[in-house]
C-alpha cells in the first residue's frame, strides 16, 4: 500500500486470511489488521476495510480496537457526513473499555471538524483524566490553546506532552516551543529554539516548516538579512504547494531587505 500497489497488497491480505483461517472462520486479529492498514494508507481501499472490520467485529464483538478502526473507516469513507457511524463506533469502543483513551481523541476530532470546542475539550480532558500519561491528548490540547492565544495553558500542556514521553526525546519538541515563543512575540526565544533544531538536524534534514518559522522569527526581530537567508532556504526546500501566507512572508522579507519594488513584482509573476 505504501508503495502505491493496492492490487498486490490485496492479494497479500487475502493470502494472510487464507493462511490463518481455522474451522471457526477468519482470524479477527488479521481482519482488524487488514482494515486498519487500508484506513491508514493513502492508497487504502476503504470499502474493503469496512467489510473486513465488520467481519472482525462479528468474530470478536468485545474488542474496542476493532470498533475504533471501524469508526475511523466510516469517517474516512464519507468525509463530512460519516460522523454519525464513526461516533457510534467510538462510543462502542468506550463501552467495551472505558479506559480505551484513543476513542476520546477520535471523538474530539469529530467535534473539532464541527468547531464544537466545548465537546472537543471535554473529550480531550476525559482522555487525560483516564490516562495522565496519554501524550497525544496533551499534544492536541497544546495546539488548541496555542491557536486560542491562551499561552500559559498552551505551555502547560506542552510541558505535560514532553513529560509524558520521557523515553522519546525529540528535537522537534523544541520546534513546538519555538512556535509558542513566536506566537507570544518573543522572537529571540523563537530564534534560539528553532536554531537549535536547525543546527541539530543540519540543512539537509531540517524540515521546511522550521525554515519558515526562522524566517518569520527573524522578520519579527527586524533582522531582514537572516530572514531573507531562511526564506530563500525555505523556498528552495519546500515541496508542497505554497500557501498565500508564504508569498506574503517572502514579499515582506524581501521588501525589508531592500529588494526594489519592480523586482518584487517580477518575483511573483510566476
Amino acid at each position: 500500500l505504501l508503495d502505491k500497489k493496492p492490487e498486490e497488497a490485496r492479494q497479500m491480505f487475502e493470502s494472510a486470511l487464507t493462511i490463518s483461517r481455522t474451522k471457526k472462520g477468519d482470524d479477527p486479529v488479521i481482519l482488524n489488521a487488514i482494515g486498519r492498514a487500508n484506513v491508514d494508507a493513502k492508497e487504502g481501499n476503504i470499502p474493503y476495510a469496512i467489510e473486513k472490520l465488520e467481519m472482525a467485529r462479528q468474530r470478536d464483538p468485545k474488542n474496542p480496537d476493532i470498533a475504533l478502526n471501524l469508526g475511523n473507516a466510516y469517517r474516512k469513507a464519507n468525509p463530512g457526513s460519516g460522523g454519525g457511524k464513526a461516533y457510534e463506533n467510538y462510543q462502542l469502543a468506550l463501552q467495551l473499555d472505558p479506559n480505551f483513551v484513543y476513542a476520546y481523541i477520535r471523538i474530539a476530532q469529530l467535534f473539532e471538524t464541527q468547531k464544537n470546542w466545548d465537546y472537543f475539550l471535554e473529550n480531550l480532558n476525559k482522555a487525560v483524566e483516564k490516562d495522565p500519561s496519554f501524550s497525544l491528548a496533551y499534544y492536541h490540547l497544546y495546539f488548541y490553546y496555542l491557536y486560542s492565544q491562551k499561552f500559559d495553558q498552551a505551555e502547560e500542556n506542552l510541558k505535560k506532552y514532553m513529560a509524558s514521553r520521557p523515553n522519546e526525546k525529540d528535537i522537534m519538541d523544541e520546534y513546538l516551543y519555538a512556535q509558542l515563543c513566536w506566537a507570544k512575540k518573543d522572537y529571540e526565544c523563537a530564534v534560539t529554539k528553532a536554531m537549535n533544531v536547525y543546527n541539530t538536524l543540519g540543512p539537509k534534514k531540517v524540515k521546511p516548516r522550521v525554515l519558515r518559522l526562522l524566517a518569520y522569527s527573524y522578520l519579527g526581530k527586524g533582522d531582514f538579512s537572516n530572514a531573507k537567508n531562511f526564506v530563500d532556504e525555505f523556498w528552495g526546500k519546500e515541496k508542497d504547494p505554497f500557501v498565500p501566507a508564504d508569498y506574503t512572508l517572502k514579499a515582506e522579507v524581501y521588501a525589508g531587505a531592500g529588494v526594489p519594488c519592480d523586482q518584487l513584482y517580477v518575483l511573483f509573476l510566476d
